[in-house]
């Protein structure tokens, strides 16, 4: 496989996770009474201030959640 073939079905597949993502967060907001997407993005916020506090997680990661976050709920 060609490392072109490689990355085209990698950001296949990260598009695919943020739709199911989106459609989840969708299902969530309509079907659940306390769920909001205000709350998710906090909560997000939340686990992600304490990943960076304890490191446990690359800043690279920390920005493409922070990017994803921001496509998945459009904040």
């Amino acid at each position: 496989m060609t490392t072109a073939m490689t990355t085209a079905a990698a950001a296949d597949q990260i598009s695919a996770i943020e739709i199911f993502l989106e459609n989840l967060v969708i299902l969530m907001e309509a079907e659940c009474a306390d769920f909001t997407i205000a709350k998710l993005d906090h909560w997000l916020d939340l686990c992600t201030q304490r990943m960076i506090a304890t490191g446990s997680t690359s800043p690279g990661t920390i920005g493409a959640l922070w990017a994803m976050q921001a496509r998945v709920l459009g904040v």
